[in-house]
């Protein structure tokens, strides 16, 4: 009997041993597989000339004494101590982040921009008028009698246009821009150092709110009939708008378009009211001509992948330091525990148990360089200056699908670092369209002072114009016999829709991606009854 037990137990000995050992070979295995399978992505890679060194793609230094990054006001707001996060002057880091700041209450909005997606609504100054008076007459230097809203607005502007100043003066001796501090990485195998590269920092609100005021003063100075100083204005505004032309990440890109948006409504106001000469329409449209969202955008996502590809680096040095910074075992995969917290992730399904730790860093690194050469490379065609919707949605569609397994451990650092690019490859377009918009409407206006009418088509304008960057067409231009024109592209949904408004969305802002709505410029205002 005893003799049968041991023998009973000496098989399941060994077949407990056996199944632990074609685990073992079934893990190795798999994580040779996944290892030849990294191999060759990086391969086609690198074939296609992306590179996986992060200082690659960092911008070329700027000197120091041309970089706008280290205009006087704002200078203590990029020196910290060794920390790297406690302000080395305190008091004069925070009135560094006080300088020309916008002024809000919970009755007025301090924003400026159409309603909607349009921006030809035009700009009612009376609101801000009403706004300084009630916040105090003595603090914004109101007369005790309200006068006419730009006047007004001046008087108030008057309180901060030393600061507005300091600017202009700064921009003319510091043409360049870059941010230097997010790219003094020391060490990219440290985690803080990637929050360094991606943070937004403080300088860019400020830069926002000094738009503000120039935005405020160019509309001020237009309905005064100044135009030349209004045109100063809208200059700084743009040239505010464009700083971070070279700066990396979506979110860089997606703020560069916010603050351009806003710097068009003065320079819409002034075509709409027939403000600018031939010079300035002609130098509004050099500058118009000079910006090109798509390269942003193309460099942004080609930043989103390098972090990424940072990330999997950093997670190797972790791994060849200190394994048992991983939960690697038979029943689980190897995620570090920095990501998931000290108690580990443990999944328990079978189907992960092949996953060592050296396997989830190259299945991760592998679906993520596969996912950009599959879809996000061809969003974006800087030969043809297009974004193509069509391999965009095939991106969408793509993550939607059911068998797209998104807690598979290969999707685990895409779901916590990768930024979807289509919304923003959507706002991006629509932004170079309203910019392309703009330059054209330059070239009309210039046309009716020469002519002192309208041209029947655009082809009369005699000079090369930019396409709709969705369809690669001309844009549409339609005139009509009482000095009113439209420029409108087909959009994202790539339909013509006649470029008619949509006065109730407009109207509250909300606009549907799925909705028929053209990207449109008119040079006249439209109401909401129209």
């Amino acid at each position: 009997m005893k003799r049968k037990l041991t023998k009973r137990i000496k098989i399941l000995v060994l077949g407990i041993i056996g199944i632990f050992l074609i685990l073992i070979i079934i893990r190795e295995g798999n994580t040779f597989r996944v290892k030849n399978s990294w191999d060759s992505v990086r391969e086609k890679c690198e074939q296609k000339g992306l590179g996986f060194n992060f200082r690659d793609i960092i911008p070329d230094p700027v000197p120091e004494d041309k970089n706008f990054a280290y205009v006087a006001p704002l200078m203590s707001l990029l020196e910290y101590k060794s920390d790297g996060v406690t302000p080395l002057n305190p008091e004069e880091h925070e009135a560094a982040l006080n300088f020309l700041t916008v002024p809000k209450d919970g009755n007025w909005s301090s924003s400026l921009g159409a309603k909607g997606p349009e921006l030809y609504h035009g700009y009612d100054l009376s609101s801000v008028q009403k706004f300084f008076r009630e916040d105090g007459i003595e603090l914004w230097s109101q007369p005790e009698e309200a006068g006419h809203p730009e006047d007004d607005v001046m008087l108030a502007i008057g309180k901060v246009s030393g600061g507005m100043d300091l600017f202009v003066d700064a921009s003319k001796q510091r043409p360049f821009y870059r941010m230097d501090r997010r790219y003094e990485v020391k060490d990219f195998n440290k985690i803080k150092d990637f929050e360094t590269v991606i943070e937004h920092h403080p300088a860019q609100t400020q830069y926002g709110n000094a738009q503000w005021w120039f935005n405020m003063r160019c509309l001020a100075h237009l309905q005064s009939g100044n135009a030349n100083s209004a045109f100063s204005d809208l200059k700084m505004s743009m040239f505010l708008a464009e700083l971070n032309k070279n700066e990396l990440g979506l979110i860089s890109q997606l703020y560069r378009g916010a603050l351009m948006k806003l710097a068009l409504v003065p320079l819409w106001q002034g075509l709409a009211e027939k403000s600018w000469n031939v010079q300035q329409l002609e130098s509004l449209e050099n500058i118009l001509a000079g910006i090109n969202y798509l390269e942003g955008l193309d460099n942004a996502m080609r930043f989103e992948r390098q972090l990424l590809n940072e990330i999997h680096h950093y997670l190797r040095g972790l791994l060849d330091q200190r394994s048992d910074s991983f939960t690697a075992s038979l029943a689980s995969f190897g995620v570090p525990l920095a990501l998931v917290g000290t108690g580990g992730l443990k999944l328990f399904p079978l189907k992960w148990f092949y996953i060592s730790s050296s396997a989830f860093i190259n299945g991760s690194q592998t679906r993520s360089n596969e996912l950009y050469l599959k879809f996000l490379d061809r969003i974006i065609d800087l030969e043809s200056r297009q974004i193509i919707p069509d391999a965009a949605k095939e991106f969408d569609q793509y993550f939607e699908e059911e068998n797209f397994d998104k807690l598979h451990p290969y999707n685990f650092l895409i779901s916590l670092f990768f930024s979807d690019p289509v919304p923003v490859a959507k706002k991006i377009g629509k932004m170079q369209n309203l910019v392309d918009q703009a330059r054209i409407a330059c070239a009309l206006e210039a046309y009716y002072l020469k002519e002192e009418k309208y041209p029947q088509s655009l082809a009369e304008l005699g000079k090369e114009l930019p396409h709709d960057v969705f369809t690669g067409e001309s844009y549409y231009y339609v005139p009509d016999d009482k000095e009113k024109y439209r420029i409108y592209g087909v959009g994202w949904n790539l339909k013509n829709d006649g470029g008619q408004v949509n006065a109730e969305n407009s109207q509250s802002g909300k606009v549907s991606d799925k909705e028929p709505l053209d990207l449109i410029w008119q040079n006249f205002p439209v109401s909401f009854s129209d």
